[in-house]
């Protein structure tokens, strides 16, 4: 009766809970590996304290007052009429694409003239959503807080601003002659709105590699 029906209740409430613990397991074991570029800057334990409520709060397109606009609302008949004829959709969420690539980066470039003149630039190599290792000619000492802006190779094009603390600063081991460290950052105050933003990037990153590799196997039969 009622106490069988309580414990399927019970049960079933264990195994959504599961599910969720599973999913947010692999939200944040995901890495991927990249290269694209991003900055950073070393900012003080004290500057942390004082900012960290502020990037967990607001996201960053509120915070850089840069919103990067979404293709899905697009009129075409509007668009249509301000150049006086039809256009196809394809054509125009092209041109609108490069549009906003256009905005994005006068945006940026207006925005890291107020940045901190002590930005530095590295290459990112792996990313999740819990962290970034980034490759630089340099030694970082270790539980340095940093401030990080990621450009997201995607379109529209995303920014995320963050604050991070080094864990590791390795000596990189590749063939390469020049030297260089590998340095492993974890995210320490980001907004989840950039959270979401960045899984949704890595696992469609993840998607396209495993193509990518699935096409070579593939080729090799």
């Amino acid at each position: 009766g009622k106490v069988e029906i309580d414990k399927n209740k019970m049960n079933n409430k264990n195994s959504n809970s599961k599910v969720v613990k599973k999913i947010g397991s692999r939200r944040k074991s995901v890495r991927v590996n990249v290269s694209f570029t991003l900055l950073f800057s070393q900012i003080s334990e004290d500057e942390y304290e004082n900012t960290k409520k502020t990037y967990i709060a607001h996201k960053t397109s509120d915070r850089e007052g840069f919103i990067p606009s979404s293709l899905d609302d697009i009129s075409y008949e509007a668009i249509s009429r301000d150049i006086g004829r039809d256009i196809d959709p394809a054509i125009a969420r092209m041109w609108i694409s490069i549009e906003r690539r256009l905005d994005f980066i006068i945006s940026m470039l207006s925005s890291q003239g107020k940045e901190d003149i002590h930005a530095r630039e590295a290459i990112c190599t792996d990313i999740c959503s819990e962290g970034v290792g980034f490759a630089f000619p340099e030694a970082l000492e270790v539980g340095s807080f940093l401030k990080i802006r990621i450009f997201l190779p995607i379109s529209p094009p995303m920014l995320i601003v963050c604050i991070g603390k080094i864990l590791r600063t390795e000596l990189k081991e590749d063939n390469s002659q020049k030297k260089g460290f590998k340095v492993a950052v974890t995210f320490i105050a980001m907004n989840e709105d950039d959270r979401d933003k960045l899984v949704s990037y890595i696992f469609k990153r993840q998607r396209s590699e495993e193509r990518r590799v699935g096409k070579e196997c593939r080729s090799r039969w």
